[in-house]
């Protein structure tokens, strides 16, 4: 074939490949803008013909911070209501118990018509009326200590329903917390994710360009078409778990999916300003706490069964005052009222039951062990955190540093790689790695600010200060 045959054949060639390749390089440039106009969209920056409208849906949505948002949880936390209610009703039963110490007050008054047939004592022969009434006054002066027991039962029941309730009101607040920090670590290591992404397209182009111009190999090619391709679903997966963490903190603050709130991204995480002390006893957690009054609640229980065995004393002191036959009888209150007063003792011994207060007894002591067995597991479940909380203490400064330290060696050598990657003394490939490193290494420093911040706030719980009036100390 001769010479000029072949050449016209060679540009013909390398026009239809070089024809090919700029326009795979524009459909991957308008399949890479799709994405980053997504996140874009997701995150509340308006792009192209779409800005009125996302504007305009902005307006709508109410912004969140942290602190409204533990506010609206204590508000709407079913967990933390529960307990917060039956707190109160622990409350009322106790006071309840203290009132059966007083006297009570009694009025009590009959009016009507009666009939007697045949009324041989003449009771309806004057008339049909009946009229009564009276006022009582009645204390109980002694019960074999009955009532007094019982107010301690209340007493107890009160002070562990108000236990329930603080520890309640803490997990919820760290809950909340630790919800809204994940939501906020998945937003900048969406951020981050983003940015690497965009890069690795960058140069994919670069690259992508200089394959199809001959100036660089197919396995360069590939290699950066591939970082970039893992790269976008890197991204893909981090905007899955801002969505995740986002539902998370929605559920735990209470706020309904259809309901427009965003939440603030401006927030900082309150790490701990000095060295914690761990120096805890189990005495001081709830569930120790919870097992020494569940207890003593059953020992009284089962004596209350105990005391069904003895006679009954009763001191009863009463005093009255009433009046009767004041209407169509031609007769005036006054004419029948009269005063009454006493002071009885009162005395009642069963002597045959068919061992209903024996079975009572056991009961009693079963109910009590069924509930100490329960209580026995929760404090050894918190055992257990307690030791390892101060294992994460101990060892939460050493990964803070180390991962600080790693975050910042790896920002100033990506600075550096940039640095010479303009001045063209690395490659892309050293780039390409650092930026890699670089974005494993911010990861890295979030998670361990995020450690240290659950750290500070299990601390607070132990140590009873996690509320909300200084949980932003």
């Amino acid at each position: 074939m001769p010479k000029f045959f072949k050449s016209i054949l060679l540009s013909a060639a390398f026009t239809v490949i070089t024809f090919w390749s700029y326009q795979s390089v524009a459909q991957n440039n308008s399949g890479a803008q799709r994405p980053t106009q997504k996140h874009n969209q997701a995150q509340g920056r308006t792009v192209g013909p779409t800005k009125t409208a996302e504007a305009a849906k902005a307006q709508s949505v109410s912004i969140m911070t942290l602190k409204q948002a533990i506010e609206r949880a204590l508000t709407a936390s079913p967990t933390y209501l529960t307990a917060k209610n039956q707190w109160e009703a622990a409350h009322l039963e106790s006071k309840n118990a203290f009132a059966s110490f007083f006297p009570s007050l009694d009025l009590s008054a009959s009016h009507g018509v009666q009939g007697i047939n045949p009324d041989t004592a003449g009771v309806t022969t004057i008339t049909p009326w009946v009229s009564s009434a009276s006022l009582s006054l009645t204390e109980n002066f002694y019960d074999n200590g009955e009532s007094a027991k019982r107010y301690r039962i209340a007493g107890y029941k009160n002070e562990l329903a108000k236990m329930n309730f603080e520890k309640s009101k803490a997990q919820v607040l760290r809950s909340v917390v630790l919800a809204y920090y994940n939501y906020l670590i998945a937003g900048q290591q969406l951020g981050f994710t983003q940015k690497s992404f965009n890069e690795l397209e960058r140069l994919s182009k670069l690259v992508s360009n200089q394959y199809y111009q001959g100036l660089k190999t197919r396995k360069d090619f590939l290699s950066f078409k591939t970082r970039a391709q893992r790269s976008r679903l890197d991204v893909i997966q981090a905007e899955k778990n801002q969505q995740r963490a986002e539902d998370e903190l929605r559920a735990a603050v209470g706020v309904s999916p259809s309901e427009q709130v965003s939440f603030d991204q401006s927030a900082k995480m309150i790490l701990p300003k000095k060295n914690l002390h761990t120096n805890f006893e189990a005495d001081q957690l709830y569930e120790m706490r919870s097992l020494d009054l569940n207890r003593q609640i059953g020992e009284i229980e089962v004596d209350l069964a105990k005391r069904k065995f003895w006679p009954e004393i009763n001191l009863v002191g009463a005093a009255t005052y009433a009046s009767s036959n004041y209407v169509d009888t031609n007769q005036t209150w006054a004419d029948n009222n009269y005063t009454q007063w006493s002071v009885l003792l009162n005395l009642k011994w069963n002597l045959l039951d068919w061992g209903t207060r024996s079975r009572n007894i056991q009961i009693a002591s079963v109910n009590q062990n069924t509930v100490q067995q329960s209580a026995r597991i929760s404090l050894l479940q918190a055992e257990r955190e307690l030791e390892q909380f101060k294992l994460d203490v101990i060892n939460a400064a050493e990964d803070y540093r180390l991962s600080k330290e790693l975050q910042k060696m790896e920002e100033d050598t990506f600075s550096l790689l940039e640095r010479d990657y303009r001045a063209g003394r690395s490659s892309y490939l050293e780039l390409v790695t650092g930026l890699a490193n670089l974005l494993d290494a911010q990861a890295r420093g979030q998670q361990a600010d995020y450690r240290q911040a659950d750290i500070y706030l299990r601390w607070k719980y132990y140590t009873g200060t996690l509320n909300e009036e200084n949980i932003f100390e």
